[in-house]
């Protein structure tokens, strides 16, 4: 699979302007962009603090009361969920799922006019189990720049049925993106909450 960076980032932005909306008018929280070295070495993007979206010391952070997000945003049509386990073949960094901080992870899907939003502590720990787990396919994905038809690096992703983050207790709610309505996991999963 081949996915060129520039898409990737506009595709990128679409889900965080929709989650910066949604916990306004749902919840009723100003989120501010966490842009800071510190923040992208803990793979968080927004705060609802701005006074410590500026923070640039990863412990100042983590004992900081703020709820911390991070968005992913994709346009595949699928019942999976990406969880990236090797963030750059070049480096052999870990992917995002194994080292991020987040409270929340926000996973847009333009495409299916659905958000999933996971528990962020759960879901690391379950990518930690899974990273080597071979009952969930492993795929490698290649990312080009937009001035070259080079390939820029090659990331990978364990594909894990969201029924199965679900039954892992991972999942906090599903929304629809239109609306932001939120949706029965009876509709989503064919199950009641537990």
């Amino acid at each position: 699979m081949l996915r060129n960076f520039d898409e990737c980032l506009v595709i990128g932005d679409v889900g965080e302007a929709w989650t910066k909306e949604y916990y306004k008018l749902v919840a009723g929280e100003d989120l501010y962009k966490a842009d800071t070295e510190a923040y992208r070495s803990i793979d968080v993007d927004f705060v609802n603090d701005e006074y410590c979206a500026a923070f640039d010391n990863v412990d100042d952070i983590l004992n900081s009361n703020v709820i911390k997000i991070e968005v992913k945003t994709d346009s595949y049509k699928s019942g999976n969920q990406c969880i990236e386990v090797l963030a750059n073949s070049n480096k052999n960094s870990l992917g995002w799922s194994l080292y991020t901080e987040a409270d929340y992870i926000v996973s847009v899907f333009t495409s299916l006019d659905k958000v999933y939003i996971y528990d962020g502590k759960k879901l690391k720990e379950f990518a930690t189990r899974i990273q080597h787990d071979n009952r969930f396919k492993y795929v490698r994905t290649k990312t080009k720049g937009t001035y070259s038809d080079g390939v820029l690096y090659e990331s990978a992703v364990r594909l894990v049925p969201r029924k199965v983050l679900y039954e892992e207790g991972i999942i906090k709610a599903v929304v629809r993106m239109s609306d932001f309505e939120e949706i029965s996991p009876l509709e989503e999963f064919g199950v009641m909450y537990s």
